[in-house]
């Protein structure tokens, strides 16, 4: 098969598609397919690029997002003629282009969706913070009337659609009018140890003497991931040994690096630039743990690979897992309190090593050939 590829992330950028998106082009070229990718990007190109075995077209993004999106169209319609198809894992900064060109050209295109661009966007905007479920519950997407029908369209004229958790679709159904024969799950996979060049993780029944006292938070800084929460409830707990390293970059970063002067936490908060998948983890391996805040984080890859690396995590409680019932301890998004009280029961060290041993007990076997697997199946009914 030959497949375009497009998403609106990509490595060294923070985030699951960034990640995603070289893996599976990667296992999709070694399975003997033509794989080209094309991503949105601040830089043309990075040193990593050369470790690719699949093609690359990195469009680099300004201010402006029609132009943003044109640049795209335009670099979609210079390859779409030589694949077969073309596999989105973004629906509306990619998907957007891709649909319209898939329709000039007349080519199918599958989308991975994740997250809720409305919902983003009407956190960005200051409004009562709340999750992505009960955002669709109480219809606020109507508030938001035409990038509901864009990406209402991008969903409707998609061939296939893979979500990452069989929760989402449960409450995308109806508002998207979705096909249910074109709905399918493909969970995220719990990489392996490889896929980190890390050869020593810690002992899976306890931590071992290397650990040291960051609490660890990667990704975007934007409004979904809930920092400002995250950042009050550190103050509240008041951890004497502990610092908060928080690896990322975002447009919120320069008011959280303000909120955290406010907070008096200079001293007690570090703000590292984003890092290559490699570079994070051999970073934070020996970290106390890792925490999720989010108002929602779908099914997260981090998990799954902090999984792998036995990296213990406190979780957001809003977060479609499917490992959710053995989940050993989550926080409520919505309370700096329930944070801040999580974090002081972490700081007693019985409790933290139980909390490290229940969380190393995590049950959930779905590898990366699983995933490619579960791919090809979908790319099939598509490439007939």
């Amino acid at each position: 098969m030959k497949i375009l590829i497009c998403t609106g992330i990509l490595t060294p950028e923070s985030g699951g598609p960034a990640t995603y998106t070289p893996k599976i082009a990667t296992l999709l070229k070694n399975a003997g397919n033509e794989v080209r990718v094309i991503t949105y990007s601040d830089k043309s190109s990075y040193e990593l690029d050369k470790d690719f075995n699949f093609p690359l077209k990195r469009v680099v993004r300004g201010n402006n997002k029609v132009i943003n999106y044109l640049k795209y169209f335009f670099v979609v319609v210079k390859d779409i003629r030589n694949y077969d198809f073309v596999y989105s894992l973004d629906w509306l900064s990619a998907g957007l282009p891709v649909m319209i060109a898939c329709k000039i050209f007349r080519k199918k295109y599958i989308l991975r969706v994740g997250g809720g661009y409305i919902w983003e966007k009407y956190l960005q905007q200051g409004k009562e913070p709340l999750s992505l479920k009960e955002f669709y519950n109480r219809k606020l997407y109507k508030n938001y009337p035409i990038l509901f029908k864009l990406i209402k369209k991008v969903f409707k004229n998609a061939d296939q659609i893979i979500f990452n958790t069989s929760v989402q679709p449960e409450f995308f159904m109806e508002p998207y009018e979705l096909d249910k024969n074109k709905v399918h799950t493909i969970f995220n996979p719990v990489p392996d140890l490889v896929d980190f060049d890390i050869k020593n993780p810690n002992a899976p029944h306890g931590r071992g003497e290397n650990i040291n006292d960051e609490i660890v938070f990667a990704g975007r800084l934007i409004v979904m991931k809930n920092i400002e929460n995250l950042l009050k409830g550190f103050k509240k707990a008041d951890l004497k040994n502990n610092k908060l390293v928080i690896i990322g970059d975002g447009p919120q970063k320069e008011k959280l690096i303000k909120l955290a002067n406010d907070l008096d936490l200079n001293d007690k908060v570090d703000f590292l630039p984003s890092l290559a998948q490699k570079d994070l983890y051999k970073r934070i391996i020996n970290c106390k743990y890792f925490v999720f805040a989010s108002w929602t984080d779908i099914s997260p890859n981090q998990f799954y690979e902090n999984i792998s690396l036995k990296i213990p995590t406190l979780m957001t409680k809003e977060n479609y897992l499917s490992v959710y019932d053995q989940i050993p301890l989550m926080i409520d998004p919505n309370s700096s309190e329930d944070i801040a009280d999580k974090m002081n029961y972490l700081d007693n060290e019985e409790n933290y090593q139980k909390f490290a041993c229940d969380f190393s007990k995590i049950q959930f076997q779905n590898s990366w050939d699983d995933v490619l697997n579960e791919h090809l199946k979908v790319f099939e009914m598509v490439n007939k």
